[in-house]
């Protein structure tokens, strides 16, 4: 989204517009404080500050149309305000991280394209060292042109000069500086090819480079042929400047310092409209700290920290997370009754289906079967021996289909009609032996069959 539009909207008190803006402005602030200051703490400090007077300047700023001018020119002010505080207490400006004990050292002169260097794996390193000697407005000046892309007459306030003589200011500030780093490459690589050289640099002490230093360099190399050549590197030192990576700012002062600026948030001050990253940072903040054992500390209850009606320090109004809260256990509680509810219907409905627990309602009614009967005939022998009662089975009759589904009939008693006696047969069990005999006078007697249901 264009810049111009995320400030209006910030100045009209849109924390999310302001976030973006912060989210995409920070590392650029801090890599030039960085390499301004070569301080991570130093460097730190000024990037904070520079952001916290943003919040109360968006309104000219939106006005004004040049965000990341502002920022920038903003960081060099306070930043030079630094060095020549720290300059006049301790001497000059260290060189190197390395003397304020980092722990995690950035890379300074890492080239986001190798080709500009020509080959030359020294002069990268070189240049960034020699970028370090000049002084810090000076510096700041040329970064902010080289680097940052601002133009002559955004750096007038920097330069001290007119925005109508900027322009010239600015294009003589360059090739000093160019000329001054480009000695002091020599100057480092002095001793190599050249022994008078290294001899006149013992003399002076280099190093530091100090402005003695350079001007007998100088001298020196205007009247030898072969510090001369060696004086004229394979790129311009600006523009290997120009190619530096920059330096990123730690994700733990990022996300602290964003803290701090959402509580001095206009819409946080008035207690009304706050959004959720207000609430977060008001959390953050009323976190009791933790205890003697080194036990994490315990969460603030909800109403102090969402400023519910129990509460005694949040606005009206924004207990409604808690009343989301009970709204979320009570629809999840309602949902698994439901499931519950449609199990217990479709595993019915599986039941009745399948027939599952015999007998049971819900189901299609089953097919009535007719029990067949046994129905045992005595046979009797005429003579003495063993009778066997057979079963024979009476035939089941078959039910007409019928399209509907009808309860049973209940069953009648019928008796079974009277069976018709077959002729006598011997029957042989075992070892057993019929003899025929005298009939008996009178016949033979008939069996009364038993009615059965």
């Amino acid at each position: 989204m264009d810049t111009a539009l995320l400030v209006a909207r910030a100045a009209g008190g849109d924390l999310d517009s302001f976030g973006q803006i912060y989210d995409a402005s920070f590392n650029r602030v801090y890599d030039f404080a960085w390499r301004l200051l070569r301080d991570a703490d130093a460097a730190g400090a000024v990037t904070r500050r520079v952001f916290e007077e943003v919040v109360p300047a968006l309104p000219r700023i939106s006005a004004q149309g040049d965000f990341a001018s502002w920022l920038l020119l903003t960081a060099a002010r306070d930043g030079i305000a630094h060095a020549d505080a720290t300059a006049t207490k301790s001497g000059p400006r260290p060189l190197h991280e390395e003397a304020f004990g980092a722990f995690d050292v950035p890379d300074p002169c890492r080239l986001s394209d190798p080709a500009l260097a020509r080959g030359d794996h020294e002069l990268a390193c070189l240049v960034w060292d020699a970028a370090t000697t000049l002084g810090a407005r000076d510096y700041a000046a040329l970064d902010l042109h080289v680097r940052q892309g601002l133009d002559a007459a955004a750096l007038a306030p920097i330069l001290g000069v007119p925005r109508g003589s900027a322009a010239a200011t600015l294009d003589r500030l360059r090739r000093a500086a160019d000329e001054a780093m480009q000695t002091y490459v020599l100057a480092r690589r002095g001793g190599k090819d050249c022994e008078p050289l290294r001899r006149l640099l013992i003399e002076t002490g280099f190093p530091p480079y100090a402005d003695a230093v350079r001007t007998a360099v100088d001298a020196h190399a205007a009247a030898c042929a072969t510090c001369r050549n060696a004086r004229v590197l394979p790129a311009p030192p600006s523009e290997v400047l120009k190619g530096f990576v920059p330096v990123q700012a730690p994700f733990v002062l990022k996300g602290d310092a964003w803290r701090a600026l959402v509580t001095r948030w206009p819409s946080a001050r008035a207690g009304t409209g706050a959004s959720a990253s207000v609430l977060m940072a008001r959390s953050l903040e009323s976190a009791p700290p933790p205890d003697a054992a080194g036990a994490p500390p315990l969460p603030p209850a909800a109403d102090q920290r969402f400023g519910g009606s129990g509460g005694d320090g949040g606005p009206p109004g924004l207990g409604l997370f808690e009343d989301d809260a009970r709204r979320n256990v009570l629809w999840f509680a309602g949902a698994a009754v439901g499931m519950l509810a449609v199990a217990f219907v479709v595993g019915g409905i599986a039941v009745g289906a399948f027939g599952i627990g015999g007998g049971g309602g819900g189901g299609a009614a089953a097919t009535p079967t007719s029990t067949p009967s046994v129905v045992s005939t005595p046979l009797i022998t005429p003579s003495p021996g063993v009778v066997i009662d057979t079963p024979t089975p009476a035939p089941t009759p078959s039910p007409a289909p019928s399209p509907t589904v009808a309860p049973p009939a209940p069953p009648t008693a019928t008796p079974s009609p009277r069976p018709t006696l077959p002729p006598a047969t011997p029957t042989r069990v075992g070892t057993a032996t019929s003899t025929p005999g005298p009939p008996t006078p009178g016949g033979p007697p008939t069996p009364t069959p038993t009615p059965r249901p």
